[in-house]
C-alpha cells in the first residue's frame, strides 16, 4: 500500500490509474472486432499462453555427479482444446516452442534440445496447416555439469518459450520459468537413474 500511496499519492489516484486501464483494455478489443478479428482472438492477444499448460521436469540421475553430464526430461501437459505450435514446421508469423537454459555457474547446455516432429493441424483463417504439439509432449537436453560444484542442492534455470492456440484463435506467447532442482553427490556415490515410463 506505501508503494501505490507514494506513486499515486492517493487512493483516488490509483482508482483514476485502474479506469484508464480498463478503457485502454476495452479499446483493444473494440479495434480487433472492428477489424473483423473475432472476440475470442482479441481476448487471446490479452490472455497468457501459460494459462493452458503444466511443465513437469525429471532429471535423468539423482544424484548427480560433478563434471557428469545428465539428461534433463521435460513433460509438457497441455490443456485439452488447446496445442501448442511445435519447435519446426510453422508458418514465419507464429511462435515456436523452444527450450533453453540461462547461463548460470553449475552447467550449460551440450548441445540443443530434443524435439519431437508435431501433428500438422489447420487454424481457420490460414492457408496452410502447421505442427503442432497437443495433449502431451516431452523434451530432452543434456548438461553438462561443472567439475568445481560441492555436493548439496543446486537449481539449473530453465525456461520455454511457447504459444497456445485452439482451432479459432491463438494466446499470447509466454515464456515459462522453471528452475531444475538437483542433488550434487559426494565423488563416487552412486546415482539411482531416472526413467520415463
Amino acid at each position: 500500500l506505501g508503494l501505490f500511496i507514494l506513486r499515486f499519492r492517493n487512493l483516488k489516484g490509483f482508482q483514476r490509474v485502474m479506469i484508464f486501464m480498463k478503457t485502454k483494455l476495452k479499446k483493444i478489443i473494440v479495434l480487433f472486432l472492428l477489424l473483423g478479428i473475432p472476440y475470442s482472438t482479441a481476448l487471446g492477444a490479452l490472455i497468457d499462453s501459460s494459462k493452458v499448460v503444466g511443465v513437469q521436469v525429471y532429471p535423468s540421475a539423482n544424484p548427480a555427479q560433478p563434471g557428469s553430464v545428465i539428461r534433463t526430461v521435460v513433460l509438457v501437459q497441455i490443456q485439452d482444446g488447446w496445442h501448442i505450435n511445435a519447435h519446426e514446421g510453422l508458418l514465419d508469423f507464429l511462435i515456436p516452442a523452444n527450450l533453453s537454459m540461462d547461463k548460470n555457474a553449475y552447467g550449460t547446455l551440450t548441445q540443443n534440445p530434443s524435439y519431437p516432429a508435431g501433428t500438422k493441424k489447420s487454424l481457420a483463417g490460414l492457408p496452410q496447416p502447421f505442427s503442432v504439439y497437443e495433449k502431451a509432449v516431452t523434451f530432452y537436453a543434456d548438461v553438462k555439469l561443472s567439475e568445481g560444484i560441492k555436493p548439496g542442492t543446486i537449481e539449473l534455470p530453465f525456461k520455454l518459450q511457447i504459444q497456445a492456440c485452439n482451432d479459432q484463435s491463438c494466446l499470447a506467447p509466454a515464456t515459462l520459468d522453471f528452475p531444475v532442482s538437483l542433488k550434487v553427490g559426494l565423488p563416487g556415490q552412486a546415482s539411482v537413474p531416472f526413467r520415463l515410463e
